[in-house]
């Protein structure tokens, strides 16, 4: 899982999300916030196995992400539905699970 997340998550596919009246969007921005949390999260499963190399390896990955992801998900005012698409508009419900991430 935390492979997949680091290699595909901040930058999901064309997938369908809970922003369904979207329909199948790639570069979903809400998508990838919950996928900087599943890293943060596989992260602190390292640490609590005693995996200290991974635990350290997943958590900076994630801290990173989230810096990222604050940035490029930005538009002014407010947070884009897709990282391609500036001129949208998303309710960034996930992202108060980046903050502990940040």
């Amino acid at each position: 899982m935390g492979e997949y997340l680091k290699e595909k998550g901040f930058d999901p596919e064309n997938q369908l999300c809970t922003d369904d009246f979207a329909g199948h969007l790639a570069h979903n921005v809400n998508l990838s916030a919950k996928a900087i949390c599943g890293i943060a999260c596989f992260g602190k499963l390292c640490d609590l196995r005693g995996d200290k190399t991974k635990a350290a390896e997943y958590s900076q990955t994630a801290k990173q992400f989230a810096q990222r992801w604050v940035k490029e998900a930005a538009t002014g005012d407010h947070y884009r539905l897709a990282f391609d698409k500036p001129e949208s508009w998303s309710q960034t419900y996930n992202a108060t699970w980046i903050a502990s991430s940040a």
